[in-house]
């Protein structure tokens, strides 16, 4: 019994880094296509208790000019604990969407915006909003495709405590570097935000991305990532580490 619940709390990890990495959900190779997405995943641990974790996500890609393009992505995840005899005990709801828009603004150069909400009931926070732009930067490295990115933000977060309430506003900035082998991708993406009235309260996330093709339109992945906030709230701690696994499914349209 031990061991089961140290496999659920390993895989419980990765609901606690409330940070969303947007760059790897950027599909470069999406020009003048629709693309639908559907994400699935189940995992199962059963013994005296049984530890029943799902996850959904759901995302639309739309291009109608290359220099223009959309993507929309929501996902959904719960994890729940259900002892013998007794009614089921909910351990973790999280929720997430993302809309950002990406136009070409001066030669090579992209200007970015979005917005995003979040719910997290492991951090207590019941709503968390973005609402930001930035400038994105090529960088030429040999057979690498690499970005810059500076932007700003507006970031609201709401607690079941109010008094952890915050609304500030943060300077996002990230570089991301993508090999493409024969049938794997390497991603590797960094962020650095800080708060723009007190450069203390900033946050660092290290992502690296590992994805196998399998199929034409299967990929499995494999994800590994570090996040240090340097002022975390109130119960979290300044550093995380967590890795999974992830099936992706994609169901593609062109457009004509």
């Amino acid at each position: 019994m031990i061991i089961k619940r140290t496999i659920f709390l390993l895989q419980f990890i990765s609901f606690i880094l409330c940070q969303v990495n947007t760059e790897n959900l950027r599909l470069e190779e999406t020009s003048k296509v629709f693309i639908n997405q559907f994400n699935i995943s189940f995992d199962y641990e059963g013994s005296d208790s049984e530890v029943f974790d799902t996850f959904f996500e759901y995302r639309l890609d739309y291009n109608p000019k290359k220099q223009n393009k959309f993507f929309f992505i929501a996902n959904y995840e719960q994890a729940y604990e259900k002892s013998s005899n007794e009614s089921t005990n909910f351990i973790n709801k999280k929720g997430f969407a993302h809309l950002r828009n990406t136009r070409k603004f001066y030669k090579n150069s992209d200007i970015e915006f979005f917005t995003q909400y979040e719910f997290n009931e492991f951090l207590d926070i019941t709503k968390r909003t973005l609402l930001g732009s930035g400038i994105r930067l090529p960088i030429k490295i040999k057979k690498m495709n690499s970005y810059i990115g500076i932007g700003i933000m507006k970031e609201i977060e709401n607690y079941n405590n109010q008094i952890f309430d915050t609304e500030i506003y943060r300077s996002t900035n990230y570089f991301n570097n993508k090999i493409n082998f024969n049938k794997v991708v390497l991603s590797n993406v960094i962020y650095y935000q800080f708060n723009v009235n007190e450069s203390k309260d900033y946050r660092i996330l290290f992502d690296n991305n590992f994805e196998f093709v399998l199929t034409k339109n299967i990929f499995l992945t494999f994800e590994l990532k570090h996040r240090y906030d340097n002022q975390p709230n109130f119960g979290q701690k300044k550093k995380l580490f967590t890795n999974f696994f992830r099936n992706r499914f994609h169901f593609l349209k062109n457009k004509e």
